[in-house]
This record gives structure tokens, C-alpha cells and sequence, in this order.
């Protein structure tokens, strides 16, 4: 093992010796490389190319590969006068593989090029530099790919800088930069690759690779942006009328020898024109397809997938496709298959072989739908002869020319020489006869076999020579014949029968072209609805409508069916028939119609016929015959043209009842000419029944004939009962187109011809009288000034009574003339009224409904004639004798009249007027309503004064009365203010500068109230009674729930002479002086001016000051009366006249007080004077009129020795004193301090004394009185 690796290691370091020693060798060669150019030529000769020569040589080593660089080479090629130069050669040779073939292997050659020239003469040959490629003859015989690439050097790689074409011919030339050859022989075939960037002018690159042999070879083409109008250009290239356009793609060519036989690719062409016609516009082309092309002999078969084509900027869907093209020297044959096509690209692709108008009508198509196994032969030399069959699958296209539209249908068809033979079927089909028809005519089932040809003439000739066709409309089948020119109109022959047709749907299938406007509209508004069971339809002559057909009596149009629950709307305004049975025959211009039996709104069982003798000036002649209800029969009457003129007026009648038997005569215009309708119609009432509450009307049993035509209401005798009083009516119109006169007679109950006014104003009025109304109904052509009614009515209303307080009053024995006169304007009434001579009123009533009426203005006038109009409102003038209100009052109660929301002016005189159950004399009253506020004055007997009432009262704008004087008398609380609420009042503020109660006058009367809900605040009350000054305020409240009352009054007394103020008020001299200030507050559950003592309370305090009490009887009982609040009821009510003969004198009498249940109480009343000192406690019964009080008296002993003198000079203290010692004797001697207790009546009062303490508090022996 040893010696092995030995001898390796030494084969080893031997052949790296060798190695070093070769390459030192080869590289010592290559440095000396100059020396070796003859042995180089001789290598590149063979091995190259022969006919080389170049200028100089240099070399280097790259690893262990030898490399060349030869200078300025040329080669010359045989047969060619002028070498091939190349700038720079580099010749790399195989180290090893030159080793292994013991000869120089060539690895690669490769080549640089600065510059090289290419050159079409005006001839078409080509040049390199003066190196001719070709004579020009032809180039597949003078030009041998195979043979030229023997010449080639077997390793090549050849790089160009810049290739300069110049083409002569068509005076262009062209840069090429960067190109590049690469050509590789092995085993018998070269592998060549050729790449380039090109010019704009030529596009943008391009690749070439090929696989060369002897037999066969395959070249792969990859071109961008390739432009074909210079390439074609360039190389004489037929590209079928593509005149422009960029070319991105790749190809594989399969050549046998120079001879193409196959070709495969992806082409996508960008901005192309095909122009294939000269006389025509070319064609904008986008086209993306996969291809696929064989030689069979003289013509090319190509398969094409097409991804995206789009022509003239119209989309064409992908589809496969197959196309032969056989070229020969007379005609250029192309059959093509398709298996599928978007027909919405047909119209760009055909407009090529079609004659301009077809090709116009063809785009004007838009055409829509899938062509499948698409058949198409065509001569490239005349296109005009093209055939084309297949099958269309959901056509859709517009109606063009005297082709009519379509949606969704199925054809088979075969196009050849002008002539068109299809087979059509589709559901949900849709057929538009270019206006035909005012619309497209849809089926949910269509089949029919067509064949239509055009000569060259222009004539087109169209058959059907079997149709089938069914929707939810009818089922229809027949045939037609059409033909047409340019010169005249289309001449057809149509015969049909159909079945379970729907009439309503008529006017879809009604030839527009062939009727007058005016009938189609007619038969549009007339054919509602109606079913015919079977049918006929017969058309023959040319489209040019009916009345040639009737005129020249060139043809016949006629539809002749039995119709059932038939819809007929015969004119504007007139109501249709309804549920209709008979036969419908329209012929030529006309119509006729007989129904046995239809329904008119509630009318059944009616009979109807009716003709249009020509519908261009059409007339439809109408008779109806029915039985109906009266409701039923009006109602129709006024939704007719000639009953309208009467709608407001009818409009007002109610329950409408009883029956009527009509008989109906129309003449209906049905055109813009000057005739009129004519009506005639005949109404038998019986038992009939109206009522107008608007106009207080209410008719019964109404029995006559009345006889209506277009412009007269006649009728004579009619009987009636006017809320059940007989009555006669004659109605008569005053002239044709007049005013229409009801003129009503009978004696009635005049209750009723008040209807408007409320019932609790006509309750006041009964009786019957024989009264006369007209009621005259305005003309249709009466302006809007004129009322649409005026009734008129007048009555000596003898045994009629008004119930009505003066000056309206009136017996039933009494005859008094009444008149009065209304007029009916839209929402408006306006009515005047004479009661006698003296009473004249004039109103106005206003609705928005014209239903319910509120009364705007009001005026009378009493004993005065009527003044000119005044604005809305009541307003009363004149001079009534006696008036009283309080009975007006009552009338007004309950009646949902208010006075004050409707009063707006007065100015009354009155010798009495009875308000209040008093009476005021010689009373004038003024009144007006301006800026939302009522202002007046009143003068009478009793007060004088003014007033102001705004009208939206509040606590900031309350009701003011201010008078000058105001007298009452003593209030009566049961009979004034029994029924009085809170409620009822308002907010106010009265003064009076003389308030005169009951003879006691009083001076600056105030009193400001406010009203919230049920609660009445007298936020301040004051008056004055000489100096003495009475003030206060008061709430009264009420509780709707339980109806109860809670009153409350805080009230205050003060002044310096309380004594002059009760002599003042009519007591007499009670008191002398005194300064009197009371403050008290009481509350009681009843109305506030109706205290009840059972449930009084409340509290006060009272301090009188320096005065002396007048008259005090010398009796205990009297004398302490007067001191205890015993006799308050009376001190309230100010009557002294308990007080008798002599007085007391007293510095000042206080007292804190509380009343409750009728019960005064005090603990603290006291009396100072200069004689004594006297306190009183305990209680009062107010309501039991009884004492029951300790009284206590303190006598200012020291104060009484000039008491003897005071007694003999008549002092009022002195006959205190003295009363007191006579009353009490010894025990009053000695006493200092005296109790008594007072029980009893106010009018016998008990006065026991209790104890008597002397000065030094022992208590006196008591004695009886």
C-alpha cells in the first residue's frame, strides 16, 4: 500500500509539472501570438470560415482556455464581390477538449460591429454596404437561409451597435441599436438566436429563435409594439387590409425546407384599421386571439380562440373560430365556422359588405344576443355575395326601418342573395313594430316561420305564412303578407282569430298608424276592461290609415267579438258601464256596441247601445235605460258634464232615498269641432227623498216627472212634504244655459226654516204659517260674484209665536210681515231679514268645508234703517223702547253663542233696560272693538262711567270699570250671588270715585282682582268713609270636586275720627273722636260675599284712642254691653243704639279677639279712662246673641274727691261713679278692685259681682244688686 500511494503521489506531482510546463508554455505562445498568424488564418479557414483576413491578432489566457483577439476582420464570402467586416473578433478555444482531440477546438466566436448598412433599392433588392443579399426578383429563389448559414462560422456571437436600414423604395430610414446573433451548430442543425431594439417607426423590439436543419426547421418570434404598416412596408408583406397597427406577440413557425406549413401563437394587435373596402371607412380594430394556422394544399385552415376584439370601439365577446382561405389568381374564398358570437358586434363587423342604409339600420339596431355554429362563406373579391346561416339565441335589437324589434327570441336563419329565411320561437318575447303599435307587443309564447327578400329595387317583400302567439291577453294565430317600397307606403294582409281575450288590454294592439289621435285616445279611455270569448281580426291595404281605405275603398279593416264584464269609460266625465255583455264590432272608421245588460256605479240591470258612425269626426251616440235609487241616479247625474253645473248645488243634498226610472238620450262629440253634447233625460221620481242641512231644507215623498237636458231642468205638479208638511214644487230653467228657479209653497212649520241658527235660539219660535221660497240656482256661466244659490222666503208668520225676549217677542195671534233673503256663495253665505218695520239685519257666514257654518257679522238695526256695511262682527244701533238683559241671559245660556266673541260695535238707547233685577232709566250705551280690546261708556240713573275689556283678559291686562258713581242697594246674597263661581269671574280692577250703599256714601271706591283657574285673588280692596279708611285683600277658592267654598278676607280700619265716621254712616253721635286702627283676618267655608257664621273664624286686633262713648245708659248691664265685645256684632255693623243717654271719656281700648263657630273670644279687652280701669275676658255667642264674660274694674280712687263737683257739673265720669255706688253700695265704697260676671241675653244681660278687694286686698262682703 505504501509503494502505491507512493507512485500516485508521484503520477500526481509529475502531471502538475506537466501542467505548469504546458500552460507556461501556452502562455509564452499567446504573449508571442504575432508569430503565429499564418498558423491562425490556417485554423479560423478551416474551422471558421474560409476567405478570412485580418490585420492583427493578440491573445490571453481566461483559466486554462486560449483567447484571440483579432483586429479588423473580413470575410469573403463566395460569390460576393464585396467581404463581410467585423470591427473586433474574439476567437476563445476548449483547452481541454483541444487536449482530448489532440487539434484546437473553437469554444466560442464572438463579434463586435460598430457599424452596419442595410439597403432596399427602389428595385427591392437589398444591400450590405455594397454586399448585395438578393437580386430582388424573388426572394424565396434567390435568397437560401440554409445555404447562407453555411457560410457562418459554427460558434458565433455577433454583437451590433448600429443598423442602419435604408429604404429606397419608400424613402425611410431606420436605427436599430443593440443587436445581437447567436448561431450554435451541432449535430447537423443550427440554433440560432437574433435579437434587437428597434425604432419607434418599427415598434419596440424583437426576438428570434430557430432551430435549422437540413429538412425542417422551427423559429420561435416574440415582437413588441411591433408596427405594421412599416414592416409591411418595409418587406412587401400583404397584411388583408390592416392599415395600422401595433403587433404584440409570439409565434412558432414549422418550415419544411423554405416552405411554411404551420403556424402557432399568441397575437395581440393594438390601434388597428382594417380597410377592406377602399370606398369605405376602415375599421378601428383591437384584437387579442390564440391561433393556430396549417397549409393544406392551395388554401390555409385557421383556428383562432379570440380573447378580446373590439371594432370601432364596440366590444365583441370571445368566440372560436375557424377560417379557410383559398387564394387563387380570379377570387379569394374564405369559409369560416364560429362556434359562438356575440351579435351585439355583428353590426361592426358586417357593415363592411352591407349597402350603407342597411348598415346604418343595422347599428341603428343595437343588436343583442349570441350567435352559435355560425356558417359564413365570403369572396374577398365580392363581399357583396356573402352567405350566413345559423342559429340566434336571445336576440334582442331596436326596431329599424320596417324591421320590427325584438326581445328574447330563438331563430334558425340562412341569409343568401337578399333573401332571409328564419324559423322563430322564444318565450317572454317581446316584438316592436317601430311605432305600429304604441308600444311593443309582448308574448309569453311566440312561434312563426318568416321569409322576407329585397331586390334591387328597394322592394322588400315580408310573410308569415303561420303564427302562433299567446300572453295573458289573448291567444292569437294567423298569418300576414307585407310588401314595401321606397315610394309608397307598406301594403299588408293580416287574418287572425283570437281567443280569452282581455279588452282592457285593447289599446295595446290598436294600429296607431292606422286610426285617428282622436279615436285612439277615445278607445284608451273608453275599453276599461271585459273579456271576449272569441274573436275575428281581418286587415287588408296599404298602411296609410282607415279613412283611405273607406275613401278609396282599396281595403277593409274590421275586429268583430261577443264581450262579457266589459269596462266601458264612453267620455270624460261620464261614468262607464260596468259588467257589460253583448257584441263590439269595430269596422273601417267605426263602431257599434250593443250591451243587453251592464252596471253604471249602483245601477245594475241597465241597458246600453251605442255607435261612432266615423271616428275622425267621431260622435258617440249613446242610450242608457235604467231602474235605480234616487241616491244612485243624482250621483251619476252630477259626475256628468251636463250635471256638474249642478254639482255644488246637489253637492248639498243628503239622505237622498225612494227610487227613480231614467231614460237616457246622449250625443257625445268626441273631437275638437263645434258640436256640442246633447243630452235628453227623462226622470220618473217616486217616493224620492232630499235634504240640505246647509240650506235647512228637508223634502220627502217627492213624486213628478223631471225632464233634464243639456242646458234646461223642466218639471210641473211635483208634490212633496217639507219636514213632513205638504208642499208644492215647480222647477223651470229661465232660459237655455239660465238660471234654474224651485219656487216651494205651502204653510209649514216656520221652526224649520231656521235650521241654521242653533237650537236653542229656534226653540223660542213655533207655529205653522204659509210661507213662499224660491230658490234660484245660478248659471253655469254665472261669474263667482253671483251667488250659486239664493233662496228667498216671506210669511205673514200668523200663528207663528217668537218666545223671544223684547224687541224679537211676538204672539201667535199677531200678523207681522217677515221676509228674508240668503244668498250661497262658495264657503261663504250672506243673508238679510225684516221682522216688521222696526227690525232690519243683514250677516255673513263663513265655512271652510262648506258644512259647518260659523257666523262672521251680524247687524240690526231697531227703528233706524241699515248702514252700509261694517266689518265682521255684531253690530247693534238704534233705539229699543225696554230691554231686558237678564233674559237675554237665559237665551244666550247653553245656546254656544257668545255675545262678547261676536260684538264688535253698539250704539243703543234704552228707555228701560231690567238688568240685575234692577232697573236703570234713560240708558245710552256705546261700544267698540279696536285693536283686540273693547272700549265704551254707559250713562244711566244708577252709574255713569267707562270701561275697557281686552280680549284676551289677564292679571297684566285685566277688565277696567271706572266709574264717576255707582249706586246699590242692600245686597241680596241668596238671590245675587247664589249661583256665582270663581270661575265665573275674570281678572278686573273697578273703581268709582262714588259708591253709594244703601244711603251710606263712601269715596274712592278700589278693587283689583285676579281670576287663576277656580280661585278668585282680591290682591287689594279700599274705600274711603270721611277719614276713616277701610283696606284689605281676599281669596275666595272653590273645589270642583266635592263643591265646596273656602273665603278668606284679611281686612284693616284706620283714622283719627272714628266717632264723626259713625255718625256719618246713620248711627248717630255714638262716639265722639277717638282714633281707631283694626286689623283682622277671617275665613269661612261659603261664597265670599255669603259669610255664614256657623263656620267663621278668624282673629283681629282692635286699639281706639282719646275718644269718649256717647249715651251710656246709667245701667250696669248697659254700661258693660258697651265695654265687652258682646255687642260686636252690631259695633260692626256700626249700630250704637244699645248706647244711651250719657257717655264715658277713655284714653284708649284695646283688645286681641277670636272667633270661631259663632263664638267671639277675648282675654285681654281693656278700657283706660281717667276714672277707672276696666278688663274683660271670656266669650260672646254671635249667633246665640248671649254673654258669658267676667268683666274687671279698677277704679282710680285718689283721682275721684273732686267727685262731687264733677257730679253737680254733669261729669261723664262723675255719673260713672255714681252709677257705680248706687249699683253696688257699700261694698263699691270700699272697694279698690271689683269682678263681675256677665251671663244672659244681649237683651238681658245677668250681672253678678263676684268679689270687691279693698286697698289693703281683703275681700269685700258681696251684696246682691
Amino acid at each position: 500500500m505504501e509503494l502505491l500511494k507512493r507512485i500516485s503521489l508521484g503520477v500526481f506531482v509529475v502531471a502538475v509539472i506537466l501542467l505548469a510546463i504546458i500552460m507556461g508554455g501556452l502562455r509564452l505562445a499567446i504573449s508571442n501570438i504575432e508569430y503565429f498568424k499564418p498558423e491562425i488564418a490556417y485554423l479560423l479557414e478551416r474551422d471558421v470560415s474560409k476567405g478570412i483576413v485580418f490585420t492583427g491578432v493578440s491573445g490571453e489566457v481566461n483559466r486554462f482556455n486560449p483567447i484571440l483577439r483579432i483586429e479588423n476582420v473580413s470575410i469573403n464570402l463566395p460569390d460576393r464581390s464585396q467581404p463581410l467586416f467585423i470591427d473586433h473578433l474574439t476567437v476563445e478555444f476548449d483547452f481541454w477538449a483541444s487536449l482530448r482531440e489532440e487539434v484546437p477546438v473553437v469554444l466560442e466566436i464572438s463579434g463586435k460591429i460598430e457599424k452596419l448598412e442595410l439597403t432596399r433599392d427602389e428595385s427591392g433588392r437589398w444591400w450590405a454596404d455594397e454586399f448585395e443579399i438578393g437580386t430582388g426578383k424573388n426572394r424565396s429563389s434567390t435568397f437560401d437561409f440554409i445555404e447562407s448559414l453555411a457560410f457562418v462560422p459554427r460558434y458565433l456571437k455577433l454583437d451590433l451597435r448600429r443598423l442602419i436600414i435604408r429604404d429606397e423604395k419608400n424613402s425611410a430610414t431606420y436605427l436599430l441599436e443593440r443587436v445581437s446573433a447567436h448561431i450554435n451548430y451541432q449535430q447537423g442543425q443550427f440554433f440560432t438566436q437574433l435579437s434587437a431594439t428597434l425604432p419607434d417607426e418599427l415598434g419596440q423590439g424583437i426576438l428570434v429563435k430557430s432551430v435549422v436543419g437540413p429538412d425542417r426547421s422551427v423559429f420561435y418570434i416574440d415582437v413588441s409594439n411591433l408596427q405594421l404598416p412599416a414592416i409591411a412596408g418595409l418587406f412587401d408583406l400583404n397584411t388583408w387590409g390592416l392599415t395600422n397597427g401595433a403587433l404584440d406577440g409570439e409565434a412558432w413557425i414549422n418550415m419544411s425546407g423554405a416552405r411554411v406549413v404551420a403556424v402557432n401563437g399568441d397575437m395581440v394587435l393594438k390601434q388597428g384599421l382594417l380597410q377592406v373596402f377602399t370606398d369605405k371607412t376602415p375599421l378601428a380594430v383591437d384584437y387579442h386571439a390564440r391561433f393556430s394556422a396549417i397549409q393544406r394544399k392551395s388554401s390555409w385552415r385557421v383556428t383562432s380562440n379570440v380573447d378580446r376584439l373590439r371594432i370601432d370601439n364596440q366590444n365583441v365577446l370571445g368566440f372560436r373560430a375557424q377560417v379557410e382561405v383559398a387564394d387563387g389568381p380570379d377570387q379569394t374564398l374564405v369559409s369560416a365556422w364560429v362556434n359562438r358570437f356575440q351579435i351585439s358586434g355583428l353590426p361592426a363587423i358586417a357593415g363592411q359588405w352591407l349597402p350603407a342604409n342597411v348598415n346604418q339600420q343595422i347599428a341603428q339596431g343595437k343588436l343583442q344576443g349570441l350567435l352559435r355554429d355560425l356558417v359564413f362563406n365570403i369572396d374577398l373579391q365580392r363581399p357583396e355575395e356573402f352567405k350566413i346561416g345559423g342559429q340566434a339565441v336571445q336576440v334582442n335589437n331596436e326596431a329599424f326601418g320596417n324591421i320590427p324589434g325584438a326581445t328574447n327570441l330563438n331563430a334558425d336563419f340562412l341569409l343568401a342573395d337578399k333573401r332571409l329565411g328564419i324559423k322563430v320561437h322564444g318565450e317572454q318575447v317581446s316584438l316592436d313594430f317601430a311605432g305600429f303599435f304604441r308600444a311593443p307587443l309582448k308574448f309569453d309564447a311566440l312561434e312563426l316561420n318568416a321569409n322576407a327578400s329585397r331586390n334591387d329595387s328597394g322592394e322588400i317583400s315580408f310573410s308569415v305564412n303561420k303564427f302562433h302567439a299567446s300572453n295573458q291577453d289573448a291567444k292569437v294565430s294567423g298569418r300576414v303578407w307585407m310588401e314595401s317600397d321606397e315610394h309608397e307606403r307598406p301594403f299588408m294582409y293580416l287574418r287572425a282569430n283570437f281567443t280569452d281575450a282581455d279588452a282592457s288590454s285593447a289599446g295595446k294592439y290598436m294600429p296607431i298608424k292606422l286610426l285617428p289621435e282622436k279615436t285612439l285616445a277615445w278607445l284608451d279611455r273608453g275599453i276599461k276592461g271585459g273579456f271576449a270569448p272569441a274573436g275575428d281580426l281581418q286587415f287588408h291595404g296599404r298602411l296609410s290609415g282607415f279613412e283611405k281605405l273607406q275613401q278609396e275603398k282599396s281595403g277593409e279593416f274590421f275586429v268583430d267579438f261577443n264581450v262579457e264584464q266589459a269596462d266601458v269609460f264612453f267620455a270624460p266625465g261620464w261614468l262607464h258601464a260596468r259588467n257589460g255583455t253583448g257584441r263590439v264590432l269595430f269596422h273601417n272608421t267605426g263602431l257599434e256596441f250593443d250591451l243587453d245588460r251592464a252596471s253604471y256605479e249602483n245601477l245594475d240591470n241597465a241597458r246600453a247601445q251605442g255607435s261612432i258612425a266615423d271616428f275622425n269626426k267621431a260622435v258617440l251616440e249613446l242610450g242608457i235605460q235604467a231602474d235605480s235609487p234616487t241616491a244612485d241616479a243624482i250621483r251619476i247625474w252630477t259626475d256628468t258634464p251636463v250635471g256638474q253645473r249642478y254639482r255644488e248645488v246637489i253637492g248639498n243634498l243628503h239622505d237622498l232615498g225612494g227610487d227613480v226610472s231614467s231614460d237616457i238620450k246622449i250625443s257625445l262629440p268626441l273631437h275638437s269641432g263645434d258640436e256640442k253634447q246633447q243630452v235628453r233625460v227623462l226622470v220618473d221620481l217616486k217616493n224620492a227623498r232630499a235634504s240640505a242641512r246647509n240650506w235647512g231644507l228637508d223634502l220627502s215623498q217627492i213624486n213628478g216627472q223631471l225632464q233634464v237636458t243639456e242646458d234646461t231642468i223642466v218639471a210641473h205638479d211635483l208634490s212633496a212634504r217639507y219636514f213632513e208638511d205638504p208642499v208644492g214644487i215647480e222647477i223651470g230653467t229661465v232660459k237655455p244655459g239660465g238660471d234654474t228657479i224651485v219656487d216651494v209653497n205651502g204653510i209649514v212649520e216656520s221652526r224649520n226654516l231656521l235650521k241654521q241658527l242653533p237650537e236653542n235660539l229656534t226653540r223660542y219660535v213655533s207655529g205653522k204659517s204659509d210661507w213662499q221660497v224660491r230658490l234660484n240656482f245660478a248659471a253655469e256661466t254665472a261669474s263667482d260674484e253671483i251667488p250659486y244659490l239664493q233662496i228667498s222666503a216671506a210669511s205673514k208668520i200668523k200663528n207663528t209665536e217668537i218666545a223671544l225676549p223684547a224687541p224679537f217677542a211676538k204672539s201667535s195671534q199677531d200678523s207681522s210681515s217677515v221676509s228674508a233673503e240668503v244668498k250661497f256663495f262658495p264657503q261663504q253665505i250672506h243673508f238679510t231679514t225684516d221682522l216688521g218695520s222696526d227690525i232690519h239685519g243683514r250677516g255673513q257666514m263663513s265655512s271652510s268645508n262648506e258644512q259647518d257654518f260659523q257666523l262672521d257679522s251680524l247687524e240690526f238695526a231697531f227703528a233706524t234703517g241699515l248702514e252700509p256695511p261694517a266689518p265682521p262682527g255684531l253690530h247693534l244701533y238704534g233705539f229699543v223702547p225696554e230691554i231686558s238683559i237678564d233674559d237675554w241671559i237665559q237665551v244666550f245660556k247653553g245656546s254656544g253663542v257668545s255675545s262678547s266673541d261676536l260684538l264688535r260695535s253698539a250704539s243703543l238707547e234704552f228707555d228701560r233696560v231690567n238688568a240685575f233685577n234692577r232697573v236703570l232709566e234713560k240708558v245710552v250705551f256705546e261700544v267698540n272693538q279696536t285693536d283686540h280690546r273693547f272700549a265704551g261708556e254707559i250713562q244711566s240713573s244708577l252709574l255713569s262711567g267707562r270701561f275697557e275689556a281686552p280680549s284676551q283678559i289677564s292679571p297684566q291686562n285685566p277688565l277696567v270699570v271706572d266709574l264717576e258713581y255707582l249706586r246699590l242697594d242692600k245686597l241680596d246674597q241668596e238671590a245675587d250671588y247664589a249661583a256665582l263661581l270663581p270661575g265665573d269671574l275674570t281678572d278686573f280692577r273697578f273703581s268709582s270715585q262714588a259708591l253709594v250703599y244703601h244711603d251710606m256714601l263712601f269715596n274712592d271706591a278700589l278693587i283689583e282682582a285676579r281670576q287663576i283657574d277656580n280661585t278668585l285673588h282680591v290682591d287689594n280692596f279700599s274705600m274711603r268713609r270721611e277719614e276713616i279708611i277701610m283696606s284689605g285683600k281676599a281669596q275666595w277658592d272653590y273645589d270642583v270636586t266635592d263643591r265646596s267654598h273656602l273665603s278668606s278676607v284679611n281686612l284693616g280700619f284706620k283714622g283719627p275720627d272714628l266717632g264723626q265716621a259713625i255718625a256719618g254712616l246713620g248711627f248717630g253721635d255714638s262716639m265722639t273722636d277717638g282714633s281707631v286702627d283694626f286689623n283682622g283676618g277671617f275665613t269661612w267655608s261659603a261664597p265670599l260675599l255669603a259669610f255664614e257664621l256657623d263656620n267663621f273664624k278668624g282673629q283681629a286686633e282692635l286699639k281706639i284712642t282719646d275718644g269718649i262713648l256717647n249715651n251710656v245708659e246709667p245701667g250696669g248691664g248697659r254700661f258693660v254691653g258697651l265695654l265687652s265685645l258682646s255687642a260686636l256684632p252690631r259695633r260692626l255693623s256700626l249700630d250704637f243704639s244699645d248706647v244711651v243717654v250719657e257717655g264715658m271719656e277713655f284714653d284708649k281700648i284695646t283688645g286681641s279677639y277670636r272667633i270661631d263657630s259663632g263664638i267671639l273670644f277675648t282675654e285681654d279687652t281693656r278700657m283706660d279712662g281717667p276714672a277707672a280701669k276696666i278688663k274683660i275676658s271670656g266669650q260672646t255667642g254671635i249667633k246665640t246673641r248671649d254673654y258669658d264674660q267676667l268683666i274687671r274694674v279698677t277704679p282710680k280712687i285718689r283721682q275721684t274727691l273732686p267727685l262731687i263737683g264733677a257730679v253737680s257739673a254733669g261729669s261723664t265720669v262723675g255719673w260713672g261713679l255714681l252709677l257705680l255706688q248706687n249699683l253696688f253700695k257699700k261694698s263699691i265704697d270700699d272697694a279698690v278692685e271689683v269682678e263681675y260676671k256677665i251671663t244672659g241675653s244681649w237683651d238681658d244681660p245677668q250681672i253678678e259681682l263676684i268679689k270687691a278687694v279693698d286697698e289693703n286686698q281683703q275681700e269685700l262682703p258681696k251684696h246682691e244688686k
